[in-house]
């Protein structure tokens, strides 16, 4: 029988709201738990891919305490006229996510044919948001269109539908924006089929981040920013480790000693 790979696929209406960052931890994340992990580049402006780019670099130059990321990188660009074909985008990310235990999907910020007509075939969907009410109207309406999309899908039974997250980015519950749009999240929550994971994300800048995590050397990092900056920057580092592991055990991808759990063994 062939092995079918568990597909999550990382996506918002709007950019700017740690993906790339979340991707790339996940695939870390799933590394460090003995999965076959590939991290696929969907978004046209390739930064997942800049940043695999500039780790090899420099590894290449022996860059002090930095090593390996631990699973592969691949590039899916989809074309005007595979977009027009569904069946063409889809065989394109089965065909680079082939042979693998997980495959990650970082897609545009902008909701568009590819996610309509990714979702069905994925496993689990992960909706990155920042506290801002805009934004939480944006996130969504695009979980409305997808599960528009589900339910138009030929063949696909509703128990059979991918699992839905929405990831907190930079929620600081201290501040009143983040508990009014928790309050926002609840009462949408009633009506969506959407869970809200418990974690969040603090605010970092990944040039600052702890080198051999977003590919930033070790003289990189002693050249930039001040004490409190790293040590924020760690903290931060801790806080996206701690987000990706909540939503690899809500995906059912690793267990409690953060083993990955193979479909098989389930």
């Amino acid at each position: 029988m062939e092995k079918k790979t568990f597909i999550i696929m990382v996506t918002n209406g709007r950019g700017g709201v740690s993906k790339t960052n979340i991707v790339y931890s996940l695939a870390k994340t799933l590394a460090e738990a003995g999965a076959k992990t590939v991290a696929v580049d969907c978004d046209g402006s390739l930064t997942l891919t800049r940043k695999h780019d500039k780790r090899r670099v420099l590894l290449s130059q022996g860059t002090p305490d930095m090593t390996d990321a631990g699973f592969d990188f691949a590039t899916c660009t989809f074309t005007m006229d595979i977009k027009k074909k569904r069946n063409k985008t889809r065989k394109l990310v089965k065909d680079r996510t082939a042979n693998y235990d997980v495959a990650i999907l970082d897609i545009s910020g902008e909701f568009s044919t590819v996610q309509a007509d990714l979702a069905p075939i994925v496993d689990y969907i992960v909706m990155p948001c920042k506290p801002e009410e805009t934004m939480l109207e944006s996130t969504f309406e695009s979980y409305n269109l997808i599960h528009q999309i589900l339910d138009d899908e030929e063949d696909l039974e509703k128990e059979n539908w991918p699992k839905v997250s929405l990831a907190r980015v930079m929620w600081n519950k201290k501040r009143l924006i983040s508990r009014a749009c928790d309050d926002i999240i609840e009462e949408e929550s009633k009506e969506f089929p959407i869970s809200c994971l418990k974690s969040s994300t603090a605010p970092f800048e990944s040039q600052y981040a702890r080198a051999d995590y977003f590919g930033v050397s070790v003289i990189e990092l002693e050249n930039m920013g001040t004490k409190q900056e790293k040590k924020s920057s760690e903290s931060a580092v801790f806080e996206m480790k701690k987000l990706c592991k909540e939503i690899l055990s809500e995906a059912g991808l690793i267990d409690s000693n953060l083993k990955f759990i193979k479909r098989d063994e389930k």
